[in-house]
């Protein structure tokens, strides 16, 4: 079954920053597994991904990771900005338009 898409609405200034840090976190922590294109490697590829779409989804995997899979919790490593932005970057980047993710938003399902 698909899950639900969820977007928020933010200024298109805040909105820029978020994939500008969000770029360079996702080129730092996860381009080596999920691809410089998001097309996989040994991470599933997040191109054109409709999972990505589900906040509570993406958050929970990007908080707490997926272990039996390889994926480690940024939740130690990342404040609730940066997975914020992360998250907004993997949403609106290789053909995906999924909107943003606030701080807010991660710090709720933290």
């Amino acid at each position: 079954d698909k899950l639900p898409e969820e977007k928020v609405e933010l200024s298109e200034a805040d909105f820029d920053e978020l994939m500008t840090t969000g770029g360079a976190l996702f080129a730092a922590n996860c381009a080596v597994c999920h691809g410089d294109k998001g097309e996989g490697r040994i991470g599933p590829a997040l191109a054109g991904n409709t999972i990505v779409g589900n906040t509570d989804f993406i958050v929970e995997r990007v908080l707490n990771g997926f272990i039996e899979h390889g994926m480690p919790p940024f939740k130690a490593a990342l404040d609730d900005q940066k997975i914020a932005s992360v998250i907004t970057f993997v949403r609106n980047s290789f053909g995906n338009d999924y909107g943003a993710v606030t701080a807010e938003e991660v710090s709720t399902r933290r």
